[in-house]
């Protein structure tokens, strides 16, 4: 194909820290790359060496997702059903734990930061709800409508939240409309507008849910990513690009789409026609967990394996 940016794509460099699961990839506004992982590490990389800047230690459980809060802070979520605050300070290589508590009844398996400086987290228990961030870290909505596990949430630069549920032969994405209002004691309340619902959206796995533009997002199920219109509630197209559960995706520079598999395949997606351009044959040698796109027309990955590794194209 011609004009094809990933036909040479390299893999630029490979690190780990402890070779265990690595769960999630988060590019830090400072640019830097922050990972949360099985063994319940939480590890900062500088961006430009990947050497490892801080590294600590605070659930009881594998942490599942982290998201980035103001004011260095960071808010992590974990199979224990807690969720903990963390202020950092990178130039003294210090961290200081705000706040641990329990926010849901079972695992919590995503945790976003909101357009507004608030956060939301998603669980095995079915529910969402959205947390203040700041003391004393209240829960101001509670999103309920799923049946059945909550795998996956997003916000779209429009505001709404996408949830993703996944049993079995069920698929379910719900769209929230939310709205929020100012008390007369000053505080902020969120109001549920509108709440819509697709069938047939498979998300099995928390990092397989992203936004690809203004009205669609990529949904990765078991060997299909389904193309979804937000505004006319349709999956509208199917690509099966994997021999096995599409595990983690990622929206690139370009706009293209990065896909990675459970038998550690990368497969990049063009933008507009959604053809398959590349694929990075057994990028790791197990799951591929997370992607997470970077600055300089690179993106990364992160395996079972506990490696991650920086691609060039």
């Amino acid at each position: 194909m011609k004009n094809n940016p990933y036909s040479n794509i390299k893999l630029k460099t490979k690190f780990t820290k402890n070779d265990d699961c690595i769960i999630f990839l988060l590019k830090l506004k400072s640019g830097n790359l922050c990972t949360c992982s099985q063994d319940k590490e939480i590890n900062i990389f500088e961006i430009n060496t990947f050497n490892l800047i801080l590294s600590w230690m605070g659930h009881i459980n594998s942490i599942n997702c982290i998201c980035e809060l103001n004011n260095s802070r960071l808010a992590s979520c974990s199979d224990d059903k807690k969720i903990s605050i963390w202020k950092y300070d990178l130039q003294n290589r210090k961290v200081f734990q705000e706040i641990i508590f329990f926010a849901h009844d079972s695992f919590i398996n995503k945790i976003i930061s909101l357009q507004d400086g608030n956060f939301a987290s998603c669980s095995e228990d079915k529910y969402i709800y959205i947390w203040n961030s700041q003391p004393p870290y209240e829960k101001k909505c509670t999103l309920a409508g799923h049946i059945s596990e909550v795998t996956s949430i997003i916000q779209l630069k429009n505001k709404k939240i996408i949830s993703t549920s996944s049993k079995h032969n069920e698929g379910i994405m719900k769209i929230w409309t939310l709205d929020l209002i100012k008390l007369n004691n000053g505080q902020n309340e969120y109001k549920i507008i509108k709440q819509d619902t697709i069938n047939d959206v498979f998300c099995h796995c928390i990092n397989s849910l992203v936004e690809i533009n203004d009205n669609k997002v990529a949904v990765g199920g078991y060997k299909i990513i389904r193309i979804v219109n937000i505004n006319t509630l349709q999956v509208i197209l199917g690509i099966e690009c994997h021999n096995s559960l599409i595990s983690a995706l990622t929206v690139l520079n370009d706009g293209s789409i990065a896909s990675a598999s459970e038998e550690g395949n990368i497969i990049i997606i063009k933008k507009i026609n959604y053809q398959i351009i590349k694929l990075i044959d057994s990028a790791h040698d197990m799951i591929i967990f997370s992607l997470c796109c970077l600055d300089d027309n690179s993106f990364c990955s992160a395996s079972k394996d506990g490696v991650i590794k920086v691609w060039k194209y």
